[in-house]
């Protein structure tokens, strides 16, 4: 039985798997609606998902690899001069005649992520969180060139212990799923699609998936040119982005790679180069200190014997990435090292000042992660492909859009993957955010609370006064804008939903009387009142010109709101309720769409 060294169970499927989620709002250290802003990313890495279990030991503790040791006998006969190409190589295809090529693959994951908060007396508040998985993964799509851009994967278990109160749920989140993940360019968020009949994604899961280490990606962490032992080379942002999970800021960002050691794996030809990774790199949670060791198996070629020089002076491609030239014209043989990253363990720390102290208190985020990989149909294993979903699915409101359960239980709605929970607060509502590369775009959900006031109650569901104190405060603010028609929106289209809905619609253009700017924020202002006396605001802003599809998005999200949870959750332990009131998006358009949500 071969065992797998992050669960200590068995490779045959019976391990565990991964996974992560975010707690909306549960946890002290980052409250949603406390006085401080915290990001959707920083939720996702304080936290794990799925079954509770409270002060639990971690599972998979995680250690840095151990140096070769130097007294054992060398097995790489040409020492620390031996240079090595690596190649990774994928297929979406089976090609008996290229062994080394990956196409599916078994990967887990054992993770531990604690958060540390100092206070002004006494013991720092601590939370911890353990999750392990086993997923399987399958190629199905590369780009020009050979990088992986499409993926499906199978979720086949998933355990997490954590001491945070988060909400229990029916069907275990990622458990049995099935998703096609594509890898997008640059530093856009990947899109995630449910294959699996009957499911919707949850925003835990789309977390958990989204902010995993994309393997095929990190093939760009290996040296582009034959290297030894000892060299180094900085690693490419889109490297540290498949190892992070998320995209690193510009500044800010020194993270090296270093070849640390080549040895042999036992008896067989195989070996394995161990790359060490480190140095520092800005994410949305602040300065992260990094280190990473890489284990690369590989067996290797037969020694590329360079061929006499040509009359012609020319060099064909394999000769020159091979066969690098040494000082006084002698040139080296390197030894093709065709294999796979196996295995990846991150060290991730972040320190950040506590609010509200002149930075004399910190919180510290400490995420300790281990991951292997083993290509399936090893020593004559049968494999069982991936089905590739054919023809190819479409993103749409059924398998890319999330659920987002109101932690109290109060309500539930979908939203689209790109539009990121950026706040959430205890009186209901939520602010999604999505920051594109050619502007921003801004929704605002909120529930309209009952003062126990019923003159104040019926003013505050009333649209025509809600268009009156809009207009009201642009003018106080001096705001140039361009006002659109407003009413009630078709009741033959909101009737079998139980809702009626009011629209507003402006452009605001930034800017004074002396500059004005060509550019426009668009608003959309809705008023929702629902059969049950109950009153719902809901804004959407953005930059996109025509703004039309980013309205019918919002629309849309007002159509998929429920009172209560969803089908898929129960209600969880009551919330920690943050004692001071929460900063909220504006509620008026302000002169510019925000980089984050701006307190009123």
């Amino acid at each position: 039985m071969m065992t797998n060294r992050i669960t200590g169970v068995d490779r045959a499927g019976r391990s565990l798997r991964f996974g992560r989620a975010i707690r909306e709002g549960r946890c002290a250290a980052v409250r949603i609606g406390s006085q401080s802003h915290v990001s959707w990313a920083v939720l996702a890495l304080l936290v794990a998902l799925v079954l509770v279990g409270r002060d639990e030991p971690a599972l998979g503790q995680t250690q840095e690899p151990a140096a070769a040791n130097p007294a054992e006998p060398a097995t790489d006969k040409q020492g620390v001069s031996q240079r090595y190409r690596f190649l990774e190589r994928y297929s979406a295809t089976d090609d008996p005649t290229r062994p080394e090529v990956l196409i599916q693959y078994q990967v887990g994951i054992s993770e531990t992520i604690k958060v540390t908060r100092e206070k002004p007396q006494g013991a720092p508040d601590q939370d911890h969180a353990t999750t392990q998985c086993i997923y399987t993964e399958r190629v199905t799509k590369l780009a020009k060139g050979g990088s992986v851009t499409e993926v499906v994967r199978h979720y086949d278990k998933v355990n997490s212990k954590t001491s945070l109160d988060i909400p229990h749920y029916k069907t275990k989140p990622l458990e049995g799923l099935n998703i096609l993940y594509r890898h997008q360019p640059r530093s856009q968020p990947p899109q995630v699609l449910c294959l699996t009949p009957g499911r919707q994604l949850r925003q835990q899961e789309y977390l958990g998936v989204v902010q995993e280490p994309f393997l095929p990606a990190l093939e760009s962490i290996l040296p582009r040119k034959p290297s030894r032992v000892g060299d180094t080379w900085p690693v490419p942002r889109e490297a540290a982005r498949a190892l992070l999970g998320q995209a690193p800021n510009d500044e800010d960002y020194e993270l090296t790679a270093e070849i640390l050691e080549v040895r042999k794996i036992g008896a067989g030809p195989s070996m394995v180069a161990v790359i060490g990774v480190k140095g520092q790199a800005g994410v949305l949670e602040g300065l992260s200190g990094i280190y990473a060791p890489l284990q690369f198996t590989f067996v290797p070629s037969e020694i590329m014997v360079p061929s006499r020089a040509r009359t012609d002076g020319e060099t064909n491609k394999d000769q020159a990435s091979a066969t690098p030239a040494r000082p006084g014209g002698r040139v080296e043989a390197a030894l093709d090292a065709k294999g796979y990253i196996s295995k990846v363990s991150l060290y991730q720390e972040i320190t950040v000042p506590l609010p509200g102290n002149d930075g004399r208190l910190k919180r510290k985020i400490r995420l300790d992660r281990v991951l292997e990989r083993r290509p399936v149909g090893q020593a004559g294993e049968l494999v069982v492909l991936l089905e590739v979903p054919n023809p190819e699915p479409e993103a749409n409101e059924s398998n890319s859009w999330l659920i987002y359960d109101d932690p109290q239980g109060r309500f539930h709605l979908l939203h689209p993957q790109e539009l990121r929970v950026a706040n959430s607060y205890p009186d209901g509502g939520i602010d999604l955010l999505d920051r594109r590369p050619d502007g921003q775009d801004a929704i605002q959900v909120s529930l309209n609370a009952k003062t126990g006031d019923p003159q104040r109650d019926r003013l505050a569901a009333d649209p025509i006064q809600e268009k009156k104190q809009l207009e009201d405060e642009w003018k106080r603010r001096g705001e140039k804008v361009v006002p659109g028609p407003s009413g009630w929106l078709p009741e033959a289209d909101w009737s079998k939903y139980k809702r009626k809905v009011f629209r507003i619609e402006a452009a605001l253009i930034p800017g004074n009387n002396a500059t004005q700017s060509n550019e426009r924020i668009y608003l959309d202002r809705y008023v929702v009142q629902f059969t049950r006396n109950e009153v719902l605001r809901v804004t959407a802003m953005t930059t996109r010109d025509p703004h039309v599809q980013f309205r019918d998005s919002a629309e849309s999200i007002i159509r998929h709101f429920e009172f209560g949870p969803s089908e898929s959750s129960l209600p969880s332990a009551p919330t920690r309720v943050p004692t001071t009131p929460p900063t909220r998006v504006p509620t008026t358009p302000p002169t510019r769409v925000p980089t984050t949500p701006r307190p009123r």
